[in-house]
């Protein structure tokens, strides 16, 4: 096998994933979270400045108690100061998975394994 169909594969299995995701993403249910902490690296992808962010999210579920999940997501830099230790916001939690946290906003979405 060439490097070259490794890759696609690759490639392939990760567009798979992500699929399997955005589907996941439109059954979630809507919560808020109060962001904990938020980390962050830079990246570049089509001429675009993103950052992913590594959220510690404290989650508020519409039915339950409060618990604790990390989350990490892809993010333009216009929105990163909505991204801040102590604010609030909304998100979508996982049905499967409650530790699968989804962003609610425009610029960001969620990366599975990375």
């Amino acid at each position: 096998m060439s490097i070259f169909s490794r890759k696609n594969n690759a490639y392939e299995k990760q567009k798979k994933i992500i699929e399997a995701f955005r589907i996941r993403e439109k059954r979630a249910i809507w919560a808020s979270a109060t962001i904990v902490s938020a980390k962050q690296e830079s990246i570049s992808e089509a001429g675009l400045s993103w950052r992913i962010i590594r959220l510690i999210l404290r989650v508020k579920p519409p039915e339950g108690k409060l618990y604790t999940a990390s989350a990490v997501w892809k993010v333009e830099q216009t929105q990163i100061s909505l991204l801040q230790p102590g604010k609030e916001f909304s998100i979508k939690i996982d049905i499967q998975d409650p530790q699968v946290i989804f962003p609610n906003m425009t610029g960001a979405e969620y990366i599975p394994e990375y």
